[in-house]
């Protein structure tokens, strides 16, 4: 993973596994491609629509529409990555 929008969940730098069978949006975190660029988002269903957010408050912001160029490419199963010494699943 490359960059802090998924702070403090998903650290800059750790690995992320992704099942490309689960592609149908339920509640989440998944990786999406957005304008030809991967993102990581985590979804939820919101009464006025489906909603892609980051949980790193700095990036809240942000708002990705359904559109053509918006593709779910599968929901992560895995983060691996070393925080304070200790090695995650």
């Amino acid at each position: 993973m490359d960059g802090t929008d998924m702070d403090p969940r998903i650290r800059d730098g750790e690995s992320i596994y992704y099942d490309t069978d689960k592609v149908k949006p339920d509640k989440g975190v998944y990786v999406v491609r957005h304008d030809g660029r991967a993102l990581v988002r985590r979804f939820s269903q919101l009464p006025t629509g489906p909603a892609w957010t980051a949980d790193n408050p700095a990036f809240a912001h942000q708002f990705i529409p359904d559109s053509p160029a918006f593709t779910v490419l599968g929901r992560i199963y895995r983060v691996v990555g070393i925080r304070d010494g200790k090695a995650l699943n």
